[in-house]
């Protein structure tokens, strides 16, 4: 189980992590970043995170 402690500590990476990869979603797409692609990203990152 996860504790609120491990989401604290983890969460300041998590957000560097997220902000990186929109950054570079946008950028290969050449479009300005949707709300689906923040989507995307942040769930494919906790994903990665919490295997």
């Amino acid at each position: 189980e996860v504790k609120k402690g491990d989401l604290n500590v983890d969460g300041e990476i998590n957000i560097r992590d997220v902000i990186f990869g929109l950054k570079v979603l946008a950028h290969l797409e050449d479009v300005s970043v949707s709300v689906n692609v923040d989507m995307r990203a942040v769930l494919y990152v906790f994903q990665e995170v919490l295997k």
